[in-house]
């Protein structure tokens, strides 16, 4: 009984590889480039906050993480938080610290626009 279900899950892949590229391949051929007035100013602006917040997060968590540890550890602060709510503490600090980022360059960016 086994076997059987085995055998077909594994067509069913190997059918899904092969003809998964086959399909992109018609796709590629009507690639049109985005125009510069395609899509509104905001939404690029939205989109770079979007790209600056998420590229700053594993920095910023990684400075939190070791921040945190460190005046747990070595300063005795351990009754900041509850073990158990250690990680989302840190990782709430961590996101605040990227919005802070992201404000900050939209800010200078539109201070440069006037």
């Amino acid at each position: 009984m086994k076997k059987p279900i085995l055998v077909l899950v594994l067509l069913c892949l190997a059918g899904a590889f092969i003809l998964q590229p086959l399909a992109a391949a018609d796709a590629v051929k009507d690639y049109e480039p985005y125009q510069k007035d395609e899509f509104p100013i905001w939404s690029g602006k939205v989109r770079r906050a979007e790209i600056i917040f998420f590229g700053s997060m594993p920095i910023t968590l990684t400075a939190t993480m070791l921040g945190y540890n460190l005046a747990v550890n070595q300063f005795g602060a351990a009754h900041i938080t509850p073990d158990s709510r250690r990680m989302l503490t840190q990782v709430g600090i961590a996101a605040g610290i990227s919005l802070g980022i992201v404000l900050v360059d939209f800010i200078l960016g539109e201070m440069q626009e006037k």
